[in-house]
């Protein structure tokens, strides 16, 4: 195979290498298209660690064959990072960047919007300042959404993110063609019609270990017809299965995080942080024949959604709960084949489909934007 100016331009058994050619030997590897995670954050976007490691926790990812990102909490360092890795100035991920997160409540590295006004005024700042997507999150007034999602089709920039099932819900992020992170509210969607609630487990909900108990309450037989909505209003959909999945289904303990080949990588403070969390968080109190039942129902969902014609794609969640970026990304393509993607499918998620979302709906200039880089795994 020849590799010319980062594309594969010949491939076979009799090709004629040029002679100032460097050779690489693959015999007894693969090689696998660049990988992209639609879902990322940094260490360095918080206040606890300087934006000068950013750099670093970036080379972690292409290390791991991560060759484009999609930021999604904003902060101004991303940009400037989008910028440099634009020109290849740094050694890093071909970058989008979701805006700060549009929220009700204070959470950090947000806009904080409560009413109309405040929702659009944001919306147009985040446009201004160049971030690629508008991000929601939670806590949101359905009418303070609304007028997000107005003032983002004014402004041609896409909504992404959250469907608090408490403020937006599923029913009404659809309506919107928002693309969906996480299933955020699926699982509200799926109770029978005589539940006796109407929460369930989606987005923070998940903490309560008294919302578990809807579990019993969830009508499968619902998952056709929310998947076929879900793909006539916007088919492209991101999981973050891992992430659910290995946090919050299924146990972990100590020696197990500290086994991870990615834990050493987290600065003391984080290791010990998460792990005093994950030995007292309410979560342990769940049986795990209702975790499974969960997972079950989130692995039947994903299916569904691909089935009916969705595009899947991948997203790590990371560096959370001690579960880093590059790595995970590997485990998120294992969760979304568990959840019965077939090996093609798992792999359009983590390369064509989300390059195509973006490329679609982004003002895309290839020569500056395009994942044109390969890697040897």
């Amino acid at each position: 195979m020849l590799v010319t100016d980062g594309l594969i331009v010949e491939i076979g058994k009799k090709v004629r290498i040029p002679n100032d050619s460097q050779v690489i030997d693959g015999r007894g590897k693969y090689l696998i298209p660049g990988l992209v995670d639609m879902h990322v954050h940094l260490l360095s976007d918080g206040d606890e660690y300087p934006d000068t490691i950013a750099e670093d926790e970036l080379k972690v990812m292409v290390a791991n064959g991560v060759t484009t990102i999609r930021f999604m909490i904003g902060t101004p360092e991303q940009l400037v990072l989008r910028e440099r890795s634009g020109k290849a100035h740094i050694v890093a991920p071909v970058i989008y960047a979701a805006s700060p997160h549009l929220t009700g409540k204070e959470q950090g590295n947000d806009f904080v919007v409560t009413t109309a006004e405040e929702a659009r005024e944001a919306v147009r700042i985040s446009k201004t300042l160049g971030f690629d997507f508008i991000k929601i999150t939670t806590f949101i007034d359905a009418q303070v959404y609304e007028a997000a999602i107005d003032e983002a089709a004014k402004q041609n920039i896409p909504v992404v993110g959250h469907a608090d099932s408490r403020f937006v819900g599923v029913e009404r992020a659809l309506m919107a063609k928002q693309q969906i992170e996480h299933l955020d509210g699926y699982l509200e969607m799926l109770l029978s019609d005589d539940a006796p609630m109407k929460g369930s487990i989606s987005d923070l909900y998940v903490y309560n270990p008294e919302n578990w108990k809807s579990l019993d309450y969830i009508d499968e037989s619902k998952i056709p017809e929310l998947a076929r909505k879900t793909v006539a209003a916007n088919p492209f959909v991101d999981p973050t299965q891992h992430f659910m999945k290995n946090t919050f289904a299924l146990p972990r303990s100590e020696a197990s995080i500290r086994n991870q080949p990615d834990f050493k990588f987290y600065p003391k403070a984080v290791q010990d942080f998460y792990i005093g969390y994950l030995k007292k968080t309410k979560i342990n109190d769940v049986p795990l024949s209702q975790r499974k039942k969960w997972l079950d129902i989130r692995n039947k969902l994903i299916k569904a959604i691909y089935d009916a014609g969705g595009k899947i794609m991948s997203g790590s969640d990371t560096p959370e709960f001690l579960w880093l970026y590059g790595y995970s990304l590997h485990r998120e393509l294992k969760a979304l084949s568990d959840a019965g993607l077939s090996n093609y499918a798992v792999l359009e998620a983590a390369t064509k489909i989300p390059l195509f979302f973006s490329a679609l709906l982004i003002r895309w200039e290839p020569s500056k934007r395009a994942n044109k880089r390969i890697w040897f795994y």
